[in-house]
């Protein structure tokens, strides 16, 4: 009898053990599988490039410094490839990011090269147009309805007063407020609320912010600046010509400035104590360009800022990338039949939106 009940417990232990051992590696095999899950980001449908990007090298020629007004530059010929199949309208470029409204599921969203993924940041019907500030905390958004504001930090959204002529990012959105009669000012876009700063007697001004103060000019005027901290009184920045368009780099430190002169479009650039730094030959829209640590071009045969704007016919034989550390300059000639807007260099080569096709095109650079 105590044979058998010794047996009985021995065999009652050993289930009871195995039951212990297997719920044990169960278990531990669940939380590793819920481990794995939670620490894998979660991405949205991929878009993967239509054409794989090849490096291609070639060997580099060296290019020598210039002076102010002789432009010494080397010249490469790139095919263009098509980024993406789909047209999408350009918000902002800021690699490996590129802010983008698709008009098939109306959205605005930013699609991510490095990863070839997109995430969407906002639904939208009846897009006009897109503005990001500097700091991408901050969307203007312009539809058949107005303007409006997102804070993509809060993930609010704000309806600008419907007589919002004009805006500049301090990163805080100022408002250039008219009705085109008796209303004229400017104001600080806060919290939803808008806060006039002063009056401003300009009918259609275009901004260009700096570090501390504010560029304002009409299409062919002087340049007028005003400082942010105090905005008492509007100063004359520069009037040795009147100024077509202005843009100014991403560290805020030079200008680059379009004017006619006896009857040729021209383009300079200066630094902020209005010294310049070097004169191109052509000029063309701010919007054909982008500044961050170069200037990169993108030119037709016969630059006519006034008539592109205008939606006129162009096509783009080159671009110019101008380096304002050594005065260097590059030329990319184009073969396609493209109106490239804001070309930007990244480590893919030029990246740029096709203003004719609504689609985007990467140029190698190298």
């Amino acid at each position: 009898m105590n044979k058998k009940i010794i047996i009985f417990l021995a065999v009652l232990i050993l289930i009871i053990i195995v039951i212990t051992f297997v719920g044990f590696f169960t278990g531990k095999k669940q939380k590793k599988e819920i481990k794995e899950i939670g620490s894998v980001e979660v991405k949205e449908k991929r878009e993967p490039l239509p054409i794989p990007i090849v490096e291609e090298k070639e060997t580099a020629k060296e290019g020598g410094k210039t002076t102010s007004t002789k432009e010494e530059k080397e010249t490469t010929e790139k095919p263009s490839k098509l980024l993406f199949n789909q047209a999408l309208y350009n918000i902002s470029i800021d690699y490996p990011l590129i802010y983008v409204y698709d008009p098939d599921k109306e959205v605005i969203k930013y699609l991510d090269l490095e990863n070839e993924a997109f995430r969407e940041i906002i639904k939208v019907s009846g897009f006009k147009n897109a503005w990001l500030s500097d700091d991408k905390t901050k969307i203007i958004i312009e539809t058949e309805a107005g303007l409006s504001l997102v804070d993509l930090k809060t993930d609010e959204l704000f309806a600008l007063p419907p007589f919002t002529k004009g805006f500049f990012f301090t990163p805080q959105p100022w408002l250039f407020i008219s009705n085109d009669k008796d209303i004229f000012y400017l104001a600080e876009f806060k919290d939803g609320k808008t806060n006039r700063i002063r009056y401003l007697g300009i009918l259609n001004p275009e901004f260009a912010p700096l570090k501390d103060e504010v560029l304002i000019y009409e299409k062919n005027s002087p340049l007028f600046s005003l400082e942010l901290k105090s905005p008492n009184s509007l100063k004359i920045f520069l009037n040795d010509h009147n100024y077509y368009d202005v843009l100014v780099s991403k560290d805020k430190s030079l200008i680059y400035l379009v004017y006619q002169s006896e009857g040729k479009w021209q383009s300079k650039i200066i630094d902020l104590n209005k010294k310049t730094r070097y004169l191109f030959s052509w000029g063309v829209n701010k919007e054909k360009c982008s500044f961050n640590e170069l200037l990169v071009c993108a030119l037709p045969l016969n630059p006519e800022p006034e008539s592109w704007a205008e939606l006129g016919p162009s096509f783009d034989v080159k671009i110019v990338i101008f380096n304002p550390k050594n005065n260097s300059i590059k030329e990319v000639k184009i073969e396609d039949r493209l109106d490239l807007i804001k070309p930007t260099l990244t480590p893919l080569g030029i990246i740029a939106w096709d203003r004719l096709s609504q689609k985007f095109y990467l140029l190698k650079a190298d």
